[in-house]
């Protein structure tokens, strides 16, 4: 928030239905109990491909007004992975920031590790 009051977790689910504000809409309306203030955030609809491993990828853009981000906790099982191989694997959960499993088509393994994130503002 503005007051620089940090919050706990606030859930951003692409699924909730959205609120009508002032600016348009919103996926989260957030009011601070320090200052009184309002904040909100909305998950824009934007389309993403992954395709260097190496590198930090852009994964979701948020419009936050009278808010910051300071960090993020995948919770869940709505990630989906598919392999080079065209394998897709749905309901993959990151909660454990890894993930495991095997590729019958490739008979290899498959892994996730090592996963880092970064907020960056635009």
């Amino acid at each position: 928030m503005q007051c620089s009051e940090k919050t706990g977790w606030i859930a951003v689910d692409p699924l909730q239905e959205t609120t009508r504000v002032k600016s348009g809409i919103c996926h989260v309306l957030f009011h601070c109990r320090l200052c009184k203030r309002q904040g909100t955030v909305t998950l824009l609809d934007e389309p993403h491909q992954y395709d260097k491993n190496e590198e930090f990828q852009k994964f979701a853009s948020f419009d936050c007004r009278g808010l910051e981000p300071i960090d993020w906790n995948p919770i869940g099982n709505d990630f989906v992975v598919e392999l080079s191989s065209g394998t897709v694997l749905d309901q993959v959960s990151l909660e454990d920031r890894e993930y495991y499993d095997y590729d019958e088509k490739e008979k290899e393994q498959v892994a996730i590790t090592g996963l880092e994130w970064q907020w960056k503002r635009v």
